[in-house]
């Protein structure tokens, strides 16, 4: 999402199965270690994410398995929208505009009319808009299949983050000309624009995302000029803004429900607020490396947070902390493959073993079990997870890959 990301870099730490460490967002192999910039996940479980040198990535299951999609261009890829699991716009430096309708089997480009990197893009239906450096703004009233330059060619600045509330109502955030952090409103799709522009709390910076729940209220995440993240909030459409800080830059933000949402941010920051972003509260990503976006089902639990080196972290139930820790390994007996499965922190009679999102066995809770996998590829993955019979009191996802060992 966030073209502030070269300010800053982190190192990648990959592990596979642990609650004690991951909490309950759990990494996820992407298949490609190109920094990913933005991540849209539908309802379905359809999602895709965009990154780096064109990276386009797509996944069926919700996040848990990823493939790699041809773009088409080298060229890099801040943000990814998708109306449904077949049509979709992905926009990136230079002015690119790419657009499917045929789930990512195909991409073709489509005229912007400007040269400058495109960071956001956001729909309402049919009408959405687009935000970049020079303080670009793009709208389209057709899905995206052609676009309508609203401002561009600004000294400096730009909208890294965008929001279409209503086929009319749109919200655009970023940086104006003097490293102060700016607000866009439109009324009419994106035709004309107000800006409000502001401190957080009297420092300078920029705004990385946006969010708005009404004409009224909403929420940006941004970095100061010393490095700091900063969540702040309006009530008054962007007059007036109360902020928050961080010891890391924030960068992508999403609410999938009116009171819960989810930033992140640098050095593995993950928030979750569950009062409309008045207040945050910091969960355990596993991680030190630098997260740019995260996008969320509409249930709120299933979602998806991206960054740097092909990061991918997953969680099913809305980052927070299991009573029910699992471990998976896997060995070999005569040809044939093992996953060895132990859990604990269980409190029902039974518990139900997930592989790969299906239940494959109801069992005693008495805290082990081993899933026969006969004979298998080297590399192939398994993902595994407990939860108490009949609900969804679940454990960590563990994943296991045969003949990583």
């Amino acid at each position: 999402m966030s073209i502030l990301k070269n300010t800053h870099l982190a190192f990648l730490l990959f592990f596979l199965s642990s609650l004690s460490l991951f909490g309950q967002w759990s990494p996820v192999n992407s298949g490609t270690t190109s920094t990913l910039n933005g991540v849209y996940l539908l309802d379905s479980g359809t999602g895709f994410s965009v990154g780096d040198a064109g990276t386009i990535l797509k996944t069926t299951d919700a996040g848990m398995t990823w493939t790699a999609l041809t773009s088409g261009t080298a060229e890099t890829l801040y943000d990814v929208y998708f109306f449904n699991a077949d049509e979709g716009v992905a926009v990136g430096g230079n002015g690119l505009i790419l657009r499917t309708t045929n789930g990512g089997a195909i991409w073709q480009s489509v005229p912007s009319g400007v040269t400058d990197s495109l960071t956001a893009v956001s729909f309402s239906g049919v009408n959405g808009i687009c935000g970049g450096t020079s303080q670009t703004i793009l709208y389209s009233t057709d899905s995206g299949a052609s676009w309508n330059v609203g401002q561009t060619g600004f000294f400096g600045g730009g909208f890294f983050g965008a929001h279409m509330l209503s086929p009319t109502l749109g919200f655009v955030a970023g940086q104006n000309s003097i490293f102060g952090p700016l607000v866009g409103t439109t009324v009419d799709g994106g035709v004309t624009w107000t800006f409000h522009a502001f401190y957080f709390e009297g420092n300078e910076g920029s705004c990385a995302d946006i969010f708005f729940f009404d004409g009224a209220t909403g929420v940006v995440s941004g970095v100061v000029w010393d490095g700091r993240g900063a969540t702040a909030r309006t009530t008054n459409g962007g007059t007036d803004w109360t902020t928050s800080f961080y010891d890391q830059g924030m960068q992508g933000i999403d609410f999938p429900g009116t009171d819960s949402g989810f930033a992140v941010g640098w050095a593995g920051r993950i928030l979750k607020s569950a009062d409309s972003g008045i207040t945050w509260v910091p969960q355990t990503s596993g991680t030190f490396v630098d997260l740019f976006d995260v996008h969320f089902a509409s249930d709120g639990l299933t979602g998806i947070a991206v960054g740097q080196g092909g990061t991918i972290l997953r969680t099913t139930n809305g980052g927070e902390p299991g009573e029910i820790t699992l471990s998976a390994n896997v060995h070999k007996l005569r040809g044939n493959y093992y996953a060895d499965l132990t859990w604990t922190g269980a409190t029902s009679d039974q518990t139900d073993i997930y592989r790969n999102g299906a239940v494959i066995v109801t069992t005693d809770n008495d805290g082990d079990y081993t899933d026969a996998l006969g004979k298998q590829r080297k590399g192939t993955t398994f993902v595994y997870k407990a939860c108490q019979a009949g609900t969804q009191v679940c454990s960590n996802e563990a994943t296991i890959e045969i003949g990583a060992h």
